[in-house]
């Protein structure tokens, strides 16, 4: 407790020195952004005055205190407080229950290892194949781990008793010599003496306490020493057995099948491979049968429920949209196949030391659940490929029975191989892909299939080809690399069908149905759910085919590798990880942040009545918040210290009082758009010479729509210190006006009248301010009339616009004025010819009027 109390103590003193470096750094990231300077003073000053957290441990003073008598005074008071300090120091109920639980694994991982060990010189004698060597490896790697997790717990626990033991020791020092003191003065109580003593007994039982829980855990502790030992050396010959097979590989390592000592080898492993024999082995391990019968639960639990989502996908099916849905009710049409899958899969998480006899029976298991719900999926044509790969892996699951009979497990393999490539070559017959529906055939992603199919048809035959000539580690390389690609793809083909399938029905059950950002854009998450989730089943996919190819641990270790790979210059030290790291979390910010804008502008702003740009103003603040909030995590994660982003101040200093004015001001003022508002997403404006609509308002320009389809990208400077006129500053009426001319003659009391009418005709024009028209002039040629009215311009489609509702009101005014006979008279001029030329002659046509006002 005491020792767990120090750590967070530590803990915490890195958090408030971490916490004082940020404040520094932001001190003069704000110093450099007012006088533009650089501050290398401040930088030398910063690291001079914050220590990281391994100096300040350094230069803390040493826990070792001297032994310190207690004054005699003050014993009554110490003594009544002992009881507590040693409560705190003495092993707790959760340590022992810890304890007692690490023991029950203990004594259950070394009878495993014990058993696992007396088997193995038994299968290691008949020459096994290469995957057998791999398999063993594989065991004995896991007991190894599982042993070393075993001792690093018992570590904790003897470190945390050591430091009890150490605080327990002195505290009793100090009471020994408090004790000594006594002796060498005079006149002390009685009291005070029997109470120094019976402190000094309290200490001394809760020391044999202490002293007895420690001794438990070494003795723990040293059960596992023997098994590791010999694990590591079983581990260690193994690697170097699998290594020489590698070297071979291409080395006969058996006899071939037609030799004579392979008819007697199966003869003698045929006697000794009886009923009994195979019985024993599914009599393995039964102390499991408490994790199976929580299997059984699951089983059940995922059944009920699946059919209770196929209930709901029945009642759903009238709603389908789209293909992806459609598919999404085959799923659930076998709820019991699909927690039968389920349930078998987590076999092996459950049960990773389970006897081979699991490992069959869960292959039947999982053959049995994935036919029955692939069928649904795949043409009449496809059937006989699923029922011969479920069939061809459970009998490659069941080679694993055949560990100590090589040479029986080899004919298996090869009738294993066999049959594969004979579904093979019948699938890919002309006239068994010509029984394909005209979909498929085409399909990019049958048409991949097939070309697997093919190659993996070459290497099964190479495969054969190995195993009878006697290169069985060959064979078995090729053939089980060919074949278990093939039954782990169509297994992960249906899981990735099972969990596209529960992910779509989740986005139309509660509560994801009440989410508006879902729902509004239900297509687009399907789609990138369903993307993740194959991106994940290739990826696990090839991690598989990697283990089986035995590349996946030496390429893991390359990956290690180049990551680790770092450069160095001075204290400062970038490696690719760090990179990455920071690359990953500032993408990890940016879709955060959308994501978060998004449920803000769908789910929130939708449901709370909100000032005119405050909606814009908190999700673009709420977008640079997190985008900071990760860039700033993305360097912690890096390493990169954050109180020396100081220096990045005085360098910004720098590019600001020479070349980033303008960089500056165009932020600046995309912050004042930002919490002023003067100009909003969607309001009509009118710069220099642009106008339109604004789109989008940035953090360093902004985005205006023309009137003519072009996307403006205007700095943010422009539109602070330039003159803007916006149209929809306070609200979105705006004022049309219409001019109409009328012959001489015609009454204008009666033309005001009908254009009045004529606009408030219009459902579109506001009644509040009421049109109104006036007579305005007399012109050369009519009388000229202007109509005023107002209405309310919304973004969206042309008929919302003003020029729109303008040209609808004028057709209904051309159209009232005819009705009611009111002639719009065209210009006229006299002209008077002087001095004409005697040669000029006007046809009668030439001579009339133009009714044309260009040609004036």
């Amino acid at each position: 407790m005491n020792f767990s109390m120090r750590k967070r103590a530590k803990t915490d003193t890195y958090l408030i020195a971490a916490h004082a470096g940020s404040c520094r750094a932001r001190v003069f990231l704000l110093t450099g952004l007012v006088l533009l300077l650089p501050c290398p003073i401040a930088w030398a000053q910063t690291e001079a005055t914050v220590k990281s957290p391994a100096e300040a441990v350094a230069d803390s003073p040493q826990t070792e205190q001297a032994v310190q008598p207690i004054p005699l005074d003050q014993v009554s008071n110490r003594a009544e407080t002992i009881g507590l300090e040693l409560n705190i120091l003495l092993p707790r109920e959760n340590s022992r229950r810890a304890l007692e639980q690490v023991s029950s694994e203990t004594d259950r991982t070394l009878k495993e290892i014990k058993s696992y060990l007396a088997k193995t010189p038994n299968t290691l004698a008949g020459q096994p194949n290469i995957r057998v060597l791999q398999r063993f490896e594989s065991q004995i790697n896991k007991m190894l781990n599982d042993l070393r997790s075993l001792a690093d717990e018992l570590e904790e626990q003897l470190e945390d008793l050591s430091e009890s033991l150490a605080q327990v020791d002195r505290i009793s020092a100090d009471w020994q010599a408090t004790e000594e003191l006594t002796k060498n003065e005079e006149g002390i109580e009685a009291s005070t003496i029997t109470r120094i003593r019976a402190v000094r007994t309290e200490i001394a039982e809760a020391r044999s306490a202490i002293v007895k829980r420690r001794n438990e855990v070494l003795a723990l502790r040293d059960k596992l020493v023997n098994p590791s030992v010999a694990l590591s050396e079983g581990a260690e010959n193994l690697q170097s057995e699998v290594d020489a097979r590698v070297e071979g590989i291409f080395q006969a390592d058996h006899p071939p099948l037609w030799s004579p000592r392979v008819r007697e080898s199966i003869r003698k492993e045929w006697q000794t491979l009886g009923p009994e024999q195979l019985l024993q082995r599914f009599n393995e391990n039964r102390e499991d049968s408490q994790t199976f019968g929580f299997q059984l639960i699951l089983f059940v639990a995922f059944g009920l429920g699946l059919q209770w989502l196929r209930s709901r996908t029945r009642a759903m099916i009238d709603n389908i949209q789209h293909q992806q849905q459609a598919d999404a009710p085959l799923v659930f049409e076998y709820p019991w196949a699909m927690s039968l899958l389920i349930t078998a899969i987590l076999t092996i998480p459950l049960h990773p030391t389970a006897p081979r006899s699991s490992g069959l029976i869960a292959a039947a298991l999982i053959a049995i659940a994935t036919i029955r719900i692939v069928l649904r999926f795949l043409p009449s044509a496809m059937a006989p490929f699923a029922w011969g790969f479920a069939i061809l892996f459970t009998i490659d699951r069941a080679r694993d029975l055949l560990d100590t009979t090589p040479t029986l497990e080899r004919l298996v393999f090869l009738v294993e191989l066999a049959g594969g490539l004979s579904l093979l070559v019948w699938l890919l017959r002309p006239s068994q892909i010509a029984r394909l529906p005209e979909d498929w055939r085409g399909h990019p992603f049958v048409r991949l299939i097939h070309f697997a199919m093919r190659a993996g048809a070459l290497l099964v035959m190479l495969a054969i080809l190995a195993d009878l000539a006697g290169w069985s580690d060959l064979a078995v390389l090729v053939g089980g690399l060919a074949l278990r690609s093939g039954y782990m793809g169509l297994l992960l083909f249906v899981l990735l069908k099972v969990f596209c399938g529960l992910a779509t029905f989740a986005l139309v059950l509660r509560p994801l149905r009440l989410v508006r950002a879902i729902t509004n854009h239900r297509e687009s998450v399907e789609r990138m759910l369903q993307r993740i989730l194959s991106v994940v089943a290739v990826c696990v996919w090839a991690a598989l085919v990697s283990g089986q190819l035995g590349l996946l641990v030496p390429v893991t270790d390359l990956v290690k590798v180049i990551f680790n790979a770092s450069i160095t210059s001075g204290t400062l030290s970038i490696s690719v990880a760090d990179v990455l790291v920071f690359a990953f979390t500032i993408w990890l910010s940016f879709l955060l942040a959308r994501f978060i804008q998004v449920i803000l502008q769908e789910d929130v702003f939708t449901r709370v009545r909100m000032a005119r740009g405050l909606p814009n103003a908190i999700s673009n603040l709420a977008r640079y918040t997190v985008i900071f909030l990760g860039f700033m995590f993305g360097l912690s994660a890096a390493g990169v210290e954050i109180t020396k982003l100081a220096v990045i101040a005085g360098g910004l200093g720098v590019g600001i009082g020479f070349g980033l004015q303008n960089v500056v001001n165009n932020f600046v003022s995309g912050l004042i758009l930002l919490f002023e508002r003067p100009i909003d997403v969607g309001d009509t404006i009118d710069l220099s010479d642009t106008s339109g609509i604004m789109k989008r308002i940035g953090i360093r320009a902004s985005v205006i729509r023309t009137f003519d389809g072009a996307e403006v990208i205007v700095p943010n400077g422009m539109l602070i210190s330039d003159r803007v006129i916006n149209w929809t500053l306070s609200d979105r009426r705006r004022r049309i006006d219409v001019s109409v001319g009328v012959e001489y003659g015609t009454p204008a009391q009666r033309v005001i009248d009908l254009l009045v009418e004529v606009a408030k005709a219009n459902p579109k024009v506001l009644s509040d301010p009421e049109p109104h028209a006036f007579f305005e002039n007399f012109g050369d040629s009519s009388l000229d009339f202007k109509l005023r009215a107002w209405i309310n311009v919304f973004e969206g489609s042309f008929p919302n616009t003003h020029l729109a509702i303008q040209s609808e009101i004028a057709v209904a005014i051309q159209q009232a004025l005819d009705e009611a006979n009111i002639g719009v008279p065209f210009p006229q001029r006299d002209l008077h010819l002087i001095n004409a030329p005697s040669n000029l002659v006007l046809e009668p046509d030439e001579a009339k009027p133009q009714s044309d006002p260009e040609t004036e």
